[in-house]
């Protein structure tokens, strides 16, 4: 259970530093072949694979959108009772933008 508190607390730190657009934050804890998937229908979502190519789809994010504020909603753990090494979080998450265009 404080497995799962650690990582959970993590997940929310590190999703304060992409609203602070510091990607190698975020991705401080990852594993190199970690995978993210952004579910969307638009050309920028699918599953994104390994920890540099997660690295580069944020800064690409974050060239359109200048003013992004990350809201963790929820944080599910596959291992609860895990308390060192690896672990495999999902995590649900809400975010405001703006463009570079102010919109």
């Amino acid at each position: 259970m404080i497995g799962a508190i650690i990582a959970k607390k993590r997940a929310r730190s590190a999703f304060d530093s992409l609203s602070r657009h510091d990607p190698d934050t975020f991705l401080a804890n990852w594993a190199n072949n970690a995978t993210f998937v952004y579910p969307t229908n638009l050309r920028v979502g699918g599953v994104i694979k390994g920890k540099q190519a997660i690295k580069e789809w944020f800064r690409k994010f974050m060239e359109q959108f200048p003013v992004s504020n990350f809201a963790v909603k929820n944080i599910c753990v596959q291992n609860i009772f895990a308390l060192a090494g690896t672990n495999v979080l999902a995590v649900e998450w809400g975010i405001r933008l703006k463009n570079r265009h102010g919109d």
